[in-house]
């Protein structure tokens, strides 16, 4: 009896101590544990044809790339280099590769300007953690057939994915307020886009002369604000035969109507360059509007407006246009 006892708790002890390794929690990456203002390069490294700078906070970014060192078939790059998490990759760094295949790495939070602008890459997953695509970062992939987009995305910049002639579908998720300038243009084979509730802003062209004839566009409740010609040379934008072209949160896209003196209604909460292929020489504008698009009123023919409101950035609005039609 003696001797099984120790044996016993022995054998205690060792499930408990088991036990209390299985239940830890993994360590949590937490890239922000130093400041910005201490953030410091510690090194500068090459391997398999990129650079890396690492840094004091144990993460590390991809800085060039020398296709002479490097795989020539697909791009996998990798979570972690020597313990540090890869979080960005700088401008231009991958542009006009041959890479058709390309895997980054799954920590990754910011892709820079031109990253892979003119590559070869076919498709592309953007992971969660990814925040931030730099201008141009994939414009005219145009081998580029799907893109998987992340959820921490806020903004789709400015001609992110111009010219992708073969990208055939765009699901962004919740959570993206913003498509800017033609982040979506010259997309010929598009076939099908679903565009997030959290949406508010659509930027100038941002889908012009995109889609197949098929293509159709639900703009979400949220949208209050749409730049110059995002649809143009759309199909879905223009067989609309409505008087009033209205979208989203009150967004007037286009007046297809006869008059050449017109009062818009009520329903008309925010103006885009709804005037530019129309006769109307008189407008005026309901006390209800919020907001008018940059250039809304650019390519009108437009003589006089009159508004009762007074709202400082529709008045604006109307001073500049007025001011250079006169000019």
């Amino acid at each position: 009896m003696k001797k099984i006892l120790p044996v016993f708790f022995c054998f205690i002890f060792l499930t408990m101590l088991f036990s209390c390794v299985k239940e830890s929690p993994e360590p949590i990456f937490d890239p922000e544990s130093v400041s910005e203002k201490d953030r410091k390069i510690i090194l500068i490294d090459e391997s398999q044809g990129v650079t890396y700078n690492f840094y004091n906070d144990n993460t590390c970014e991809i800085i060039s790339y020398d296709p002479e060192n490097a795989d020539s078939t697909s791009l996998i790059l990798p979570d972690m280099i020597d313990g540090s998490v890869v979080t960005k990759i700088h401008d231009n760094v991958f542009s006009g590769t041959a890479y058709e295949t390309v895997t980054l790495p799954k920590n990754l939070r910011v892709l820079g300007e031109r990253a892979f602008q003119k590559s070869a890459v076919k498709n592309i997953v953007l992971p969660d953690t990814l925040t931030e695509i730099g201008k141009e970062c994939f414009d005219n992939c145009s081998n580029l057939e799907s893109v998987s987009f992340g959820k921490g995305l806020k903004t789709i910049p400015l001609g992110a994915f111009y010219g992708c002639k073969n990208l055939k579908e765009v699901i962004l998720p919740e959570g993206v307020t913003k498509i800017e300038e033609e982040a979506f243009a010259a997309l010929s084979s598009l076939e099908k886009v679903s565009l997030p509730e959290s949406l508010e802003e659509i930027g100038p062209y941002a889908f012009w002369n995109s889609g197949t004839d098929s293509l159709s566009f639900t703009i979400p409740k949220k949208v209050s604000k749409i730049g110059k010609n995002a649809f143009l040379e759309t199909r879905w934008f223009h067989m609309n035969s409505d008087e009033f072209f209205l979208v989203g949160d009150g967004v007037l896209l286009s007046y297809k109507g006869k008059e050449t003196e017109l009062s818009l209604p009520d329903e008309v909460k925010h103006l885009s360059n709804a005037f530019d292929r129309s006769g109307v020489k008189t407008l005026a504008l309901p006390k209800a509007l919020e907001s008018i698009a940059e250039n809304s009123f650019e390519g009108s023919k437009i003589e006089t407006i009159r508004y009762e409101g007074a709202d400082k950035d529709i008045l604006s609005a109307i001073k500049d246009y007025q001011q250079e039609d006169k000019a």
